[in-house]
């Protein structure tokens, strides 16, 4: 979250915001909150203050309300069925990644309580907000590829052979 706040804001503006954002992440997870669900909220964070949240509530490509949509961060966001010919990798989002995503968008860190999600609603925040980030943002994390692993469930702390 740290290296993710560093690299992608560079208006100083934000700066409080993004401290109090960010000491609550961290205090989140101290506390034992889902790391996970810390990391997305932060995420979504980070896209708002840096101008690139995603269009959640609406069709991004003709405003259309009613869904259902599809997750495209090609076409900024929801897609409803008649757009989504727009971007082939447009993802179908359960309905609990939707409502989370448009929880977070609108939440701050410091109101965050526990939330406990389904595996599969967790790797799916986690993919639509990697890819929301590699097409807007384009940061090469030194610590994805660790955080990668880490969400993996891979054991750091084992005695190497």
């Amino acid at each position: 979250m740290v290296e993710l706040c560093d690299r992608a804001i560079q208006d100083e503006d934000a700066g409080a915001f993004l401290y109090h954002q960010l000491h609550a992440g961290l205090t989140a997870i101290s506390e034992g909150k889902d790391p996970r669900i810390v990391a997305r909220l932060f995420e979504m964070k980070i896209a708002s203050v840096a101008g690139y949240a995603p269009m959640l509530d609406a069709c991004a490509g003709c405003g259309r309300e009613e869904g259902p949509f599809y997750f495209s961060a090609a076409g900024g966001g929801a897609l409803c069925t008649r757009c989504r010919h727009r971007d082939p990798r447009a993802m179908e989002l359960e309905e609990g990644v939707w409502k989370l995503l448009r929880v977070f968008s609108a939440m701050d860190m410091r109101r965050l309580g526990n939330v406990t999600v389904k595996e599969s609603t967790a790797k799916q925040l986690a993919t639509v907000m990697r890819r929301w980030f590699d097409h807007h943002l384009a940061l090469n994390l030194k610590s994805r590829h660790f955080l990668d692993q880490w969400e993996r469930g891979d054991d750091f702390f084992k005695p190497v052979p």
